[in-house]
């Protein structure tokens, strides 16, 4: 089921009518959708590398969220993705400038897909988006990201979403209800304030329209809301949803609320299976020149570079002539990781899973050399 459609109901209706007419409508988009799930991919239609979509909708979803609808050229099908991945998009004709983001629809649909972009007062990519038009084209990047909720997985599940994080959770939950709800499933919500609230009125109606689909919005900095205030914690949780520690927890936001509550919840006993995350972090953060310059001995394929300077990794191997594989160039696809030998300095690891991290992988486009380094 798609955004688009619940949006056009609101429009319509309004009071004690709109449960009728949802019903009846929302029992044709199955349909609808089940047709589109359908659609198979001709092997000449595989999305293998960087192509251009066509924007066919735009919609504001809160004061700094826009919604972009996308389509394939020829109106070819989208390919299969998993529920919280993203797409990486070239940022205007510079080919370097990548930057991701979350897949807000469900991937029971595959006619289109909808991401979803925060605009960032600093930020390069997200004004360039926000700029953008009805009609007008992208590069992306065939989906990919690790956290993800299959909807064939089953299991009670507890989504903890912080400000834009909502939007692959959102995905998540859309695809769940898609295909068709057999287990519970909580959203806690925290934002600033009302006009931060992305996807309130969907996410409403499809609490009251589902038994086993329940929301909580919080807000931290609005004294006019008259629900929930605060910030999200395991007590909060706890105090609108019974937990039987056999829950699995995916959580999306700012760094704070992952690691507070994943603390809470490995405390309380909660295993690190149980916890899926991805921090949104905006690239602009990752400045390099704001730590000291070091001089290291870098090792790859062979060869060796006297490294002397600020640079990531990859900008430095980049220098040397050597290709090294990357899309987002921020620390989320992991297009760019290697297994290193030696000590860096990471601006993040969200593109990598634990085992990786355990295994001393590092992703090059976020990760500074402490000393002599081997890439292996």
């Amino acid at each position: 089921m798609g955004v688009e459609q619940y949006r056009a109901l609101f429009m319509l209706v309004s009071g004690a009518s709109l449960f009728f007419i949802m019903l009846l409508v929302l029992r044709g988009m199955s349909r609808r959708n089940q047709g589109e799930s359908a659609l198979e991919l001709k092997s000449e239609e595989g999305w293998h590398n960087k192509e251009q979509l066509r924007i066919v909708e735009i919609v504001n979803e809160s004061e700094t969220i826009k919604s972009f609808r996308l389509r394939r050229m020829g109106n070819k099908p989208m390919p299969s993705f998993l529920p919280g991945q993203f797409i990486s998009f070239q940022i205007g004709e510079d080919e370097k400038l990548i930057r991701s983001y979350s897949i807000a629809s469900s991937s029971e649909s595959r006619a289109s897909l909808v991401v979803a972009v925060k605009a960032l007062k600093d930020g390069k990519g997200s004004p360039w988006f926000h700029s953008l038009k009805v009609g007008d084209m992208v590069w992306g990047y065939p989906p990919r990201g690790h956290f993800v909720d299959p909807a064939a997985s089953s299991g009670r599940r507890v989504y903890v979403a912080g400000g834009v994080g909502i939007t692959p959770i959102l995905s998540m939950i859309l695809t769940h209800i898609d295909a068709g709800l057999s287990d519970e499933l909580h959203l806690f919500y925290g934002v600033r304030n009302q006009s931060d609230l992305a996807y309130h009125s969907l996410l409403l109606a499809l609490s009251e329209r589902h038994l086993l689909f329940s929301y909580t919005p919080i807000l931290s900095h609005d004294e006019s809301w008259s629900g929930a205030r605060g910030y999200i914690d395991l007590q909060f949780v706890k105090s609108k949803v019974p937990l039987s520690k056999q829950e699995k927890f995916f959580i999306c936001g700012p760094l704070p609320l992952i690691e507070g509550l994943t603390k809470e919840l490995l405390d309380e006993g909660y295993s690190e299976e149980q916890i899926l995350f991805e921090k949104f972090v905006s690239p602009a953060s990752f400045d390099p020149q704001s730590l000291p310059t070091r001089r290291a001995l870098i090792s790859y394929q062979g060869q060796s570079y006297q490294y002397d300077g600020r640079q990531t990794l990859l900008e430095f191997l980049e220098e040397q002539g050597q290709e090294i594989p990357y899309s987002c160039r921020s620390g989320v696809c992991g297009s760019c990781k290697c297994r290193v030998k030696g000590q860096v300095t990471a601006f993040t690891d969200s593109g990598l899973t634990r085992k990786e991290v355990e295994d001393g992988y590092v992703l090059t486009c976020v990760s500074l050399p402490e000393g002599d380094l081997e890439l292996v």
